[in-house]
């Protein structure tokens, strides 16, 4: 609201109306890549170019759907969720604020991410209270497969079970995950999982989606040929 200003001038008396304006402008950084359940960090930049304090100002960050909020700092005010209550800014002041997500481990594609700024004080420019930046997201998966021969020593002509446990160590979630596995020339196949096929020596399984940590294990029967005398079977 306008301040009033009385001015005694002998018997005169002057009132004169003074208004508070300040241009408040935000910029936004963020990577112009990311990976699907790994950490993202914005980093958003507000500067009052005046002339006025700029009273009760915000800013908030929009994360876009798919980022889960983590953490977010300021270099002053207080932040709660993605949204920083910065209290009086003075003109040519600069205030740094970092976001801190999570992209969801299944998410691909362009991530766009704004942010805005607002204040009690009016704002004569509202073109420069937005500020946008997008990130270009991908998956990156690590499969680690483990298999166990579940009989040790085994003998000639009879059956035993290999186990087979893959697990995802992320941090992106896998899709149409399928393990193939060349059985030994010493062997013959018996039996598995039922989500594996065999065919043509390889034994086939199909997982599906693997999400980041879990893990799916398979049986695998199979007959040590007779004709096999001592050594080991790959």
């Amino acid at each position: 609201e306008p301040a009033t200003i009385i001015i005694h001038a002998d018997a005169d008396e002057v009132d004169t109306e003074v208004y508070g304006e300040a241009d408040l402008g935000i910029s936004k950084r963020g990577p112009l890549t990311a990976t699907a359940g790994s950490q993202i960090t914005y980093t958003l930049v507000l500067t009052n170019d005046g002339p006025s304090t700029s009273h009760a100002a915000d800013i908030k960050d929009l994360l876009p759907p798919g980022v889960i909020f983590d953490s977010a700092t300021s270099t002053q005010g207080l932040c709660v969720s993605a949204i920083c209550q910065l209290g009086d800014v003075q003109p040519g002041q600069v205030i740094t604020v970092v976001v801190t997500g999570t992209v969801g481990n299944n998410i691909t594609g362009i991530l766009t991410n704004s942010a805005q700024g607002f204040a009690a004080t009016v704002d004569p420019n509202l073109s420069n209270n937005l500020a946008s930046v997008t990130s270009t997201i991908g998956s990156l998966t690590r499969l680690v497969i483990d298999k166990i021969d579940l009989s040790d020593p085994v003998y000639a002509g009879s059956t035993y079970f290999y186990e087979i446990v893959v697990t995802n160590t992320g941090p992106s979630t896998a899709n149409n995950v399928v393990i193939s596995d060349v059985l030994p020339a010493q062997v013959s196949f018996q039996g598995a999982s039922p989500e594996c096929s065999y065919a043509g020596g390889i034994l086939t399984c199909a997982i599906g989606t693997l999400l980041p940590g879990e893990s799916r294990d398979f049986l695998l029967n199979v007959l040590l040929n007779s004709g096999v005398t001592s050594g080991t079977v790959g």
